[in-house]
């Protein structure tokens, strides 16, 4: 699930979680605030942003972030909801294999104003919207990394 790069000193540079399609989503390890996270595809970096453009600007900048997640946004379906969740309209969803949780978002055209993590069975575990990056980006994207990363006590 995790892919720790090491440093000169033997500790962590980063935190990744691995996802399908031989991606992965980085981020300073903890205790360290996430001022940045990275879309890596194979190993190589194809997007990072800052904690702070995703404050400024966080519709924009989700939405460049989930692009790079998920290179078929426009290819995107309704996914199925346990009974009684909200309808969010077609979403794409990346999945993490480790834990089971997948990252969903709206589907191309539309913007991404929110970022979600769902369980295996399609539960949401946590939701979050712009207005939470505007207010404190680091911690949001911190948050979500965690979240999909997280077995929530299952092996």
């Amino acid at each position: 699930m995790t892919t720790p790069e090491q440093g000169d000193d033997g500790r962590p540079t980063c935190f990744s979680v691995e996802l399908d399609g031989g991606r992965a989503l980085t981020c300073p390890p903890y205790p360290h605030p996430c001022e940045w996270a990275a879309v890596l595809v194979d190993g190589a970096e194809i997007h990072r942003t800052a904690a702070a453009i995703v404050g400024a600007a966080p519709v924009k900048e989700l939405t460049r972030l989930t692009d790079a997640l998920s290179p078929g946004r426009a290819a995107a379906a309704d996914l199925p909801r346990p009974e009684g969740t909200n309808d969010y309209g077609k979403e794409c969803a990346v999945r993490a294999p480790t834990s089971g949780n997948t990252l969903r978002f709206a589907a191309a055209p539309a913007e991404v104003d929110y970022l979600r993590v769902c369980d295996r069975a399609g539960a949401e575990i946590a939701y979050w919207i712009c207005d939470e990056f505007a207010e404190d980006a680091s911690d949001v994207l911190g948050a979500v990394i965690g979240c999909l990363a997280s077995t929530g006590g299952r092996p």
